[in-house]
């Protein structure tokens, strides 16, 4: 008997569905979409059941979450993108945050208020396994609390979010060790939102940029001490993995589009009553559904490394194999998905009016979240055994 989370998920995600044609057109963010989604009560799926959610994730149900992700992104992908990044920080005040802040951001995701998680910054750069060296956002102590300073990019769901969590450093902080996570009020003096995304897929996720100019930050609206977010070893890790279930609702979006399209709008050749009967689109429909069911067991895989990890049953490094393993298959395998939409529907579904290119360009852009060939060198380097992907860091 599935939990009742995923029966709420999947009425959300048919509800989702409906709209997101329409939502990828417009191209702003879906505030129709998140209402859906906070009215289903599925944006306090993080929080503990104690604090009104169903206690995914981190220090809870692992696989659950991504589950949730997974069925979502099958929905509508730049709305699931945006519950995606909220779960990832609210996953943040679940593993290093105190017990008070877990109950004001569960009461406040109840009541539709979500984050913004801000990592990625227009000079970052890379190490060969695809950590982040240091950042160039600040944090300076001042009296009762910090001034943060930061120019970020990629900053999902900034339009319509009422907090934003950030990376940044302390003051005189020389390397990781020094990362903090603070929460800003997205109506801060300092603050500025600028809706300057124009990506060719996920196209109402307002991914645009923001900057912070000497904003305050009391005491209590900083996630754990300088470096606490790389202690339990799983937090990177987690938000590796919800990108890979993404990708694999994606293609699970693509493919319920395929068979819709070839049951009720394809024309069957000659000597065929459906499109359906044709023996090679059984051939490609089982081909596809293979690969996304794969790409989920590798997500389910990863999930349960990550919750040994938890336990204490199994090495960082362990976990890290196996969530790359699924995020770079899961990668490869959306982008696939929606391009097989018109191998499989013919040149009539190419019409503008079906709109099934989002599907494509959705998968081309979210996937470049990350440097595939960088993690699939990284895995290979971890299964020679010649490198630990234990301290890799988003």
């Amino acid at each position: 008997m599935e939990p009742d989370y995923i029966k709420v998920a999947r009425e959300c995600a048919d509800k989702l569905r409906e709209l997101a044609s329409d939502v990828d057109r417009e191209a702003t963010y879906p505030h129709e979409s998140m209402k859906i989604v906070r009215d289903s009560g599925l944006l306090a799926a993080v929080a503990p059941e104690s604090m009104g959610g169903y206690d995914l994730g981190l220090k809870g149900d692992m696989w659950g979450l991504y589950r949730v992700i997974d069925i979502l992104a099958s929905g509508c992908s730049s709305t699931a993108q945006i519950i995606t990044v909220h779960y990832a920080a609210m996953g943040v005040v679940k593993a290093i945050g105190s017990d008070s802040q877990m109950a004001k951001f569960a009461d406040a995701s109840t009541k539709g208020e979500t984050f913004c998680f801000l990592g990625s910054e227009p000079s970052q750069r890379f190490t060969d396994t695809g950590g982040r060296i240091k950042y160039d956002s600040t944090a300076d102590r001042v009296k009762d609390g910090w001034s943060v300073n930061a120019r970020k990019f990629f900053a999902t769901g900034s339009v319509g979010c009422k907090y934003m969590m950030l990376f940044t450093m302390a003051d005189g902080a020389e390397d990781m060790t020094g990362l903090m996570t603070p929460v800003v009020d997205v109506d801060a003096d300092g603050v500025e939102v600028v809706d300057s995304w124009d990506g060719i897929g996920q196209r109402a996720t307002t991914s645009g940029s923001c900057s912070f100019n000497n904003v305050f930050v009391p005491d209590n609206m900083v996630i754990g001490d300088p470096g606490a977010f790389l202690k339990p070893g799983t937090i990177g890790q987690m938000f590796q993995l919800a990108f890979a279930s993404h990708f694999v609702g994606l293609g699970q979006g693509a493919l319920d589009f395929t068979i819709d399209y070839l049951k009720n709008k394809a024309r069957p050749p000659h000597g065929f009553e459906r499109a359906i009967d044709e023996p090679h689109v059984a051939h490609l429909i089982g081909d596809m559904s293979v690969k996304i069911e794969a790409g989920r067991a590798l997500v389910r895989r990863a999930a349960d490394a990550l919750s040994a990890v938890e336990r204490g049953e199994a090495s960082p490094g362990e976990a890290s194999c196996a969530v790359y393993q699924a995020k770079c298959h899961a990668s490869q395998v959306s982008v696939e998905m929606g391009s097989q939409i018109f191998r499989l529907c013919g040149g009539q579904s190419a019409s503008a009016k079906f709109n099934a290119d989002r599907f494509w360009r959705n998968a081309r852009t979210i996937t470049l979240h990350d440097n595939l060939d960088r993690q699939l060198t990284a895995t290979g380097r971890m299964v020679l055994g010649i490198a630990d992907l234990a301290s890799t860091t988003r």
